[in-house]
């Protein structure tokens, strides 16, 4: 528990730093380790008050199933064909955010 915490205040002090493409890389780093995903332990890392604003998802990469974006900053995002099936995005603040042919069944937004 103590490396998770570590890794999510390292996380949150350099995502500020960091032009839209190294934050979506370490979304990817993230997600690829199971550390952002609803289907991971229980003790997933939690990302509240990350900024991933202006984000765009639409490469071969974009198979973001049980996604975990809980209470993030996440305005004018776009996911183009994403897989979004199970993720959660509750409480996030979403303004602006397109989806387009995205799955998205059982993805949570409330």
């Amino acid at each position: 528990v103590q490396l998770k915490q570590h890794i999510r205040m390292r996380t949150l002090s350099a995502l500020p730093q960091m032009n839209p493409k190294q934050r979506q890389n370490i979304l990817f780093f993230l997600y690829d380790h199971e550390l952002i995903r609803s289907d991971g332990p229980s003790d997933s890392i939690n990302l509240s008050g990350a900024d991933f604003s202006f984000l765009k998802f639409s490469d071969h990469r974009c198979y973001l199933v049980n996604l975990s974006l809980r209470y993030v900053f996440a305005e004018q995002i776009e996911f183009h064909e994403c897989n979004l099936e199970y993720a959660d995005f509750t409480g996030s603040q979403l303004a602006g955010a397109k989806f387009f042919r995205c799955r998205m069944g059982s993805t949570r937004f409330i």
